[in-house]
C-alpha cells in the first residue's frame, strides 16, 4: 500500500487538480509490478486457447434450399378458383411444411435409409458413399434396438443434427445438417 501512495505522491503538483495524473501514475506502477503475472496469465490462456481448438472436433453444416410455392393452395380438391384465405395462410401453409421435415416419419425413414447405406457399405457392395461418423452410427444402433425408447432417442440425436429454418418474409426454407465430416452433411441435409 505504501507504494501506491509514493506513486500518487510522485505526480507533479499541477496534475493534483486532475484525476488522470495520479490515476496513471498508480496504473503504470501497478502493471510493472505484475508484468511476470500478466504475461504468465496472457500465455496461460493462449495455451488453454490453443488446447481448445485442437480438442474441439471441427463441425461442417451444409444447407439444403426448399422453395414452396403456396399460390395454388386449395381448401377442397374441388375447387375450382382461387379461394380467398386470411393474409397469413401462405406462411401457415410453409410453416406446416417445415414442421412435416423435422417429423418423426420423416427422420425415422432418414435414419432407416442412412443406416441401410451403413449396413450395405459394411458389406462392401457401397464403395462411393461417404462413411457417417461415429455419433450417426450410435443412432444406427439405438434404431435397430426396436424399442420405443432407443428409436425416439435416435430421432432426438438426428434432430439435433438437423434445423429448419425459414427466411423471412419469402417461401424459401432452408434445411441444414451439421457433422463432424463436410460430406456427410451435405448428404444427410439432402437425405432429408
Amino acid at each position: 500500500m505504501p507504494e501506491y501512495q509514493d506513486a500518487a505522491r510522485a505526480a507533479p503538483s499541477e496534475a493534483s487538480a486532475s484525476p488522470w495524473g495520479p490515476a496513471l501514475a498508480l496504473l503504470f506502477t501497478l502493471l510493472r509490478r505484475w508484468k511476470f503475472r500478466i504475461a504468465f496469465c496472457a500465455l496461460l490462456f493462449a495455451g488453454m486457447g490453443v488446447a481448445a481448438k485442437l480438442t474441439i472436433p471441427v463441425s461442417y453444416t451444409s444447407v439444403e434450399q426448399l422453395l414452396f410455392d403456396p399460390g395454388g393452395l386449395k381448401i377442397f380438391a374441388s375447387d375450382a378458383g382461387n379461394t380467398r384465405l386470411d393474409a397469413n395462410a401462405e406462411i401457415n401453409f410453409v410453416e406446416s411444411q417445415m414442421g412435416v421435415l423435422l417429423s418423426e416419419g420423416v427422420l425415422s425413414r432418414v435414419i432407416a435409409r442412412e443406416c441401410k447405406l451403413v449396413g450395405l457399405r459394411a458389406d462392401s457392395q457401397i464403395s462411393d458413399e461417404v462413411e457417417p461418423p461415429a455419433s450417426f452410427r450410435r443412432l444406427c444402433q439405438d434404431q435397430q434396438a426396436e424399442t420405443t425408447e432407443s428409436s425416439a432417442r435416435a430421432i432426438d440425436g438426428l434432430r439435433k443434427m438437423v434445423s429448419v429454418k425459414r427466411a423471412e418474409r419469402s417461401f424459401l426454407v432452408d434445411v441444414s445438417a451439421t457433422s463432424t465430416q463436410p460430406e456427410f452433411a451435405a448428404q444427410l441435409a439432402s437425405a432429408v
